[in-house]
């Protein structure tokens, strides 16, 4: 075997086990974000503990969840969102403004290589040279947007995009459970209420009657 032929074979193994790798690594994020969405008891454990995850694998300076308040028509960052910089704006992002309203909008993941070229961007953290965005949606639902910034050019790739897409997809199944959960045991104290108040009513209508 030549010296050319040899070198081929190491890059090529060193490329499998770089994939190998990898894989394992996306197996293991999605083992756990699975986990968390299966014993999760409500939305706030739920979140933190995913982006926790969500920052350790992909290693970006911002990262987290936004979520839709229909008063407000607003995306409110979830108290979770990890930052570098603790001085960098979290406000509500208003529907219209920036990469995340647009991904909200459009129920598209978008990824922005370089977003001083991207018309939607808006300036939150200026060291922010590239950012991920994805939908948090079930169906017709969308609960909010995952954002991921980085202050290097190019830093996500489709790989990530697609790992992160199956990330989201989780969590936003696990929030409609809890959601759902959530309005039926409301619905049911209402009726609760309603059945306690005819009762004491029609109790009181007997006693007045006798």
């Amino acid at each position: 075997m030549s010296q050319s032929t040899r070198r081929i074979d190491s890059h090529d193994t060193g490329e499998t086990k770089a994939a190998l790798q990898r894989r394992i690594e996306e197996l293991t994020l999605l083992n756990r974000v699975g986990s968390i969405c299966s014993q999760a008891r409500d939305e706030d454990d739920l979140l933190t503990q995913a982006t926790r995850l969500v920052a350790q694998a992909l290693y970006p300076d911002n990262c987290g969840f936004l979520l839709f308040d229909e008063q407000r028509q607003a995306l409110v960052t979830h108290p979770s969102f990890v930052l570098s910089d603790p001085t960098v704006s979290t406000e509500d992002k208003p529907l219209g403004v920036g990469i995340v309203s647009e991904v909200f909008r459009k129920r598209e993941a978008l990824r922005v290589g370089d977003v001083r070229q991207s018309p939607a961007y808006l300036a939150a953290d200026s060291r922010t040279k590239s950012e991920m965005c994805l939908p948090v949606a079930v169906g017709e639902r969308i609960y909010g947007v995952l954002n991921i910034e980085c202050d290097r050019l190019n830093a996500f790739s489709e790989a990530d995009e697609q790992l992160m897409t199956t990330v989201v997809d989780m969590v936003a199944n696990t929030l409609e459970r809890l959601r759902t959960a959530e309005e039926q045991l409301r619905a049911e104290q209402q009726v609760r209420l309603f059945v306690d108040g005819t009762s004491d009513a029609l109790w009181d209508w007997d006693l007045t009657s006798d």
